[in-house]
């Protein structure tokens, strides 16, 4: 295919939109970010897009661009890698998400006096402060009808080995950032709690998962075995007192948000502290808008072979309905909380969430771990 622009005037341009932002605050964590990303020309992107590993640039629409709207272009496709929005698309409609993606990043650059005169984008105030799943969810309920002209510059990430490399590069840049004097920027400060709020607990949550269960379990010492080395002698030794973990309630959202990979995921850790604690038994209740299966587990069962059996919508009032009416003593709820919060109880469980791709969730009462 024939190329339409002039290579090195294009280049120019885009080495001066880079070195601008060398210049500001942010500059340690931009600079840091640019250098470990590809940069590619293409007449096929409509204006710009990321794969989150290379940005992509029109080199005819970019050479037509005002330098300041060129700049926030950079910066928003930078946001895009930075926030790891390919990361937390999930099962999430695509072109929706993106839209609510643009929304947090252009009201953020807007807020910030970057301007885009010439290249307007999906920005609006009343969403000042919101996450990027927060603005989805409310997209998602006003129906939101997404214009039929509407390309999505936001390529989703499926493969595994890429998501670590994505991980690792914003991971240098928080890096490189933190140990440069002077540069604690808000845009900075923003990557860092996203990396330690959505990604952290990928590496630590089983960590968590199994404190959970240590504070419930009691050690007592047993006066009952002889010590083999002294017969005639009753010595103390300690055992693991399951009695408050006799019987694990989990509750695990299949729901279409839910993907099995998560599901098998926390599966095979929950198994791992079943067998380290000695539950003698785990109810498994799958729910989605209801209870879809519910299946009794013993110790030498394993959970990573539950079939998965649901794919609704989610809601919490079929879990709460069968707590109420079996009031089990230890609980664990697995979801990513797309929903209405459980409704009070009669009476106080050991209650533990684990939630996945959904790091702003909160819950009412209870212990939340993301995963």
């Amino acid at each position: 295919m024939s190329q339409n622009y002039d290579l090195a005037q294009v280049n120019k341009l885009l080495d001066k939109t880079k070195a601008s932002l060398f210049l500001g605050s942010n500059a340690a964590f931009y600079g840091s970010l640019m250098c470990q990303l590809n940069f590619i020309w293409d007449e096929d992107v409509e204006i710009a897009a990321t794969d989150n590993t290379s940005i992509y640039f029109n080199p005819n629409v970019f050479i037509a661009l005002k330098p300041e709207t060129r700049k926030f272009i950079l910066l928003h496709e930078l946001n895009h890698v930075s926030r790891l929005h390919a990361l937390r698309l999930e099962t999430r409609d695509a072109k929706l998400f993106n839209i609510a993606c643009d929304f947090v990043i252009n009201n953020s650059l807007l807020a910030d006096g970057y301007t885009n005169d010439d290249c307007t984008g999906f920005a609006d105030p009343v969403y000042s402060g919101w996450s990027e799943e927060e603005v989805y969810k409310d997209l998602l309920n006003s129906h939101f009808q997404v214009p039929t002209t509407y390309v999505p510059d936001l390529k989703p990430c499926t493969d595994g080995s890429k998501k670590q490399e994505i991980i690792q590069i914003v991971a240098n840049a928080v890096m490189i950032t933190k140990n440069s004097t002077g540069f604690s920027t808000q845009d900075f400060a923003t990557t860092e709690d996203i990396l330690n709020t959505f990604l952290a607990p990928v590496i630590n949550w089983a960590e968590q998962l199994y404190r959970f269960f240590e504070e419930k379990v009691v050690i007592d010492t047993n006066w009952n075995r002889p010590n083999r080395r002294f017969q005639d002698m009753y010595l103390p030794s300690n055992k693991v007192n399951s009695l408050d973990i006799d019987t694990l309630t989990y509750f695990v959202d299949v729901s279409g948000s839910v993907s099995d990979y998560d599901v098998q995921r926390f599966n095979s850790e929950l198994k791992y502290v079943k067998d380290t604690f000695n539950v003698g038994e785990i109810r498994i209740c799958q729910f989605d808008t209801q209870i879809t299966s519910e299946v009794t587990l013993q110790e030498e069962d394993d959970l990573t072979q539950v079939v998965t059996v649901g794919r609704g919508g989610t809601d919490l009032e079929c879990v709460h309905r069968y707590m109420e009416e079996h009031k089990p003593k230890s609980v664990i709820i697995f979801s990513d909380l797309d929903c209405d919060p459980l409704p009070s109880l009669s009476y106080l469980p050991n209650l533990l969430y684990v939630v996945t791709c959904n790091p702003s969730a909160t819950v009412r009462y209870g212990h939340i771990i993301h995963i």
